[in-house]
């Protein structure tokens, strides 16, 4: 137990980011206590995993093009998850009222 806390210890060293060292310290501690959680192996990777995502979730946030990609992700998620309930666009929705003979919106 105490190697596996040298080893958490020395990559959040190396990673150099006090967010993800604020973030997964706890959840290093939570998963070596966890009682579901038997062996240390096992938890240093789900300790590796999470770090490492972490890590680059940090560094996408330094990009410069972040807005423009999570932009661009959530409209194709709005558009697929609308395809699939069947949802229909704001636009799609004023084009398709039906208007009565003096041409207001019913």
């Amino acid at each position: 137990m105490f190697c596996v806390f040298i080893l958490t210890f020395i990559f959040l060293v190396l990673s150099c980011s006090f967010i993800s060292f604020f973030c997964t310290f706890p959840m290093v501690l939570g998963l070596v206590y966890n009682p579901i959680v038997h062996h240390y192996t096992s938890s240093l990777v789900y300790f590796l995993l999470c770090q490492t995502f972490l890590n680059y979730w940090y560094c996408f946030h330094t990009l410069s093009m972040r807005n423009f990609l999570l932009k661009y992700f959530l409209f194709i998620v709005v558009r697929k998850l609308s395809r699939k309930t069947g949802l229909k666009t704001t636009g799609n929705i004023i084009r398709n009222k039906k208007k009565n003979r003096r041409g207001k919106v019913i």
